[in-house]
């Protein structure tokens, strides 16, 4: 399964020159995958219809979607699917990710990647990780509220005994050189007790790995395992975001959805805080100039790098454009020049370091479909 990373979300959010083509499908669980099929078939003939009205010759549209489709027969495909499945295509671009999280069906074409569906995975839906450590055997956990699934930790020792079976082995190349005669290590290895400094190494390691795969990652790491080792991985750990609390137990005991389970009932307070301090930022800033609920303020101060924090109706799309001195112009039908404004929004202010919360429009600080709060 691809998973989505914030590696990913940047490389998406790069300006580039072409029709970009965003397609969301909801997906199904096992045994149902005739019903993706059908959406996404149903979301290309939409597209191709876009497209058309684009004026684009019919060799370019089939170019254009052909990876897609091809995605429509491939039953292997569809038998291993999350929550909800993100497609981009533009000219000599293709990619396809499986994502936890419920998505809208829709599809959208224009100069940028309709991304926004995706900002829930990063601000304020609860994203976030799991790495469930003891001396057998370690597993990394990606999750939202609703589904988790385990990631490849490529690299690492799978276990103590493995790091120190590994431990052993090269100070033996150190002593013998590789030519050296065999050694015996009586009372070490397998029997020995475990020191501390043993387990620092291992979750150095462990610690590596982890930090590959959460490059340009915000959301929290949750640990689990038995109470002692937890400082011990502290001292390792070199991730920004890792909580004060972890979920105390033998994890080898675990299922992951008992430690999905569990580390809900840390993260949810949390994320419930985030997103009302930032509502209530916002509440408290009102009349300093330092916020707007105006599309069009809104737009301009995002291209002007100008916002901290964006709020944004997370399944609306408002088709218009802004012109060249900086006035809106709202498309009540979907035109050639159409743009989803709010997708604009997002990624000016993805792109220049501010926080994106994709919220329900009734969560929304204004009864407009868009704010924001301003750094200056």
């Amino acid at each position: 399964m691809k998973l989505f990373t914030r590696q990913q979300l940047a490389r998406l959010t790069e300006s580039k020159e072409g029709h970009h083509i965003s397609l969301y499908v909801p997906t199904e669980v096992k045994g149902e995958e005739k019903l993706g099929r059908i959406k996404l078939k149903n979301l290309l003939a939409e597209a191709r219809d876009i497209l058309k009205a684009k004026n684009l010759r019919g060799k370019t549209i089939d170019d254009l979607l052909s990876p897609a489709e091809k995605l429509l027969e491939d039953r292997m495909f569809w038998s291993y699917q999350s929550q909800g499945l993100a497609i981009f295509l533009r000219e000599d671009f293709f990619q396809y990710y499986q994502v936890p999280i419920q998505l809208s069906q829709q599809v959208t074409v224009g100069n940028f990647f309709n991304v926004k569906p995706l900002f829930p995975l990063y601000n304020g839906d609860q994203k976030f990780y799991v790495l469930a450590l003891s001396q057998n055997s370690i597993r990394l956990l990606q999750c939202t509220s609703q589904l988790y699934q385990e990631l490849p930790l490529e690299d690492v020792p799978k276990s103590l005994e493995e790091a120190m079976r590994y431990d052993v082995y090269q100070k033996h190349i150190e002593m013998f050189g590789q030519g050296g005669e065999g050694v015996a290590y009586h009372g070490q290895g397998y029997g020995m007790e475990n020191t501390k400094d043993q387990v620092l190494r291992f979750f150095y390691d462990i610690d590596s790995g982890v930090r590959k795969i959460l490059q340009r990652e915000e959301a929290p790491l949750i640990l689990a395992g038995v109470e002692y080792l937890f400082p011990i991985y502290r001292e390792a750990n070199s991730y920004h975001n890792l909580m004060d609390e972890g979920i105390v137990g033998n994890p080898d005991e675990k299922t992951s959805k008992e430690l999905h389970k569990r580390a809900l009932t840390i993260i949810e307070p949390y994320y419930r805080s985030q997103r009302k301090e930032a509502l209530e930022e916002f509440s408290n800033l009102l009349g300093t100039g330092k916020t707007s609920g105006s599309l069009e303020e809104v737009l301009n101060a995002s291209l002007a790098k100008r916002i901290d924090k964006l709020f944004v109706a997370k399944d609306k799309i408002l088709y218009g454009r802004l012109d060249g001195y900086g006035k809106v112009q709202l498309h009540e039908k979907i035109q050639t020049d159409s743009e989803d404004l709010l997708n604009i929004a997002a990624l000016q202010t993805l792109a220049n370091g501010g926080r994106v919360y994709a919220l329900e429009e009734d969560r929304l600080p204004t009864e407009e479909p868009i704010a924001a709060i301003y750094r200056y």
